[in-house]
């Protein structure tokens, strides 16, 4: 699955970033995304997080009529600068799992004085999931751009 998102707001650019670069942010406007809580640097498998990239425990939610599909994931924040922001599956677990990849680009608005515009890329590289995904991204991907537009003009 590899689908992107794009949306123009009303806030400035650093505004824009800032709520991006925090995955606590999306589960407010990203419908996909029921939680994303911050791993405690003290309980993170022993590694700890001090002086590491933050990392949050997520949890994707997916559901079809009566059907619903969760998966919980621990995504670490890779890159990040005035421009975007990447996030990507970090397991601690030893084993191997499918790719997760949540990337957010943010320019000035080229419509909008003092907006941003905003690009939102998922990516993922298992198979099992890919079907419902799709099909429910497909149903919220006009409208994730206006819940994130206010969520910013909110918080």
């Amino acid at each position: 699955m590899d689908r992107r998102i794009t949306a123009t707001v009303e806030a400035d650019p650093s505004v824009t970033m800032a709520a991006l670069a925090d995955l606590a942010t999306y589960p407010h406007w990203l419908t996909l995304v029921s939680a994303a809580e911050p791993v405690d640097p003290d309980e993170d498998g022993g590694l700890g997080n001090t002086g590491n990239p933050p990392t949050w425990n997520v949890t994707i939610k997916a559901q079809l009529g009566p059907l619903a599909r969760s998966k919980r994931l621990r995504m670490t924040r890779t890159d990040l600068d005035e421009a975007r922001v990447k996030f990507e599956r970090a397991e601690i677990d030893g084993r191997r799992h499918a790719e997760w990849i949540l990337e957010a680009f943010v320019v000035p608005s080229s419509t909008t004085e003092g907006g941003s515009d905003v690009l939102v890329h998922l990516y993922y590289g298992g198979a099992l999931w890919s079907t419902p995904l799709e099909m429910v991204l497909a149903t919220f991907e006009g409208t994730a751009g206006a819940r994130l537009d206010k969520y910013l003009r909110t918080h």
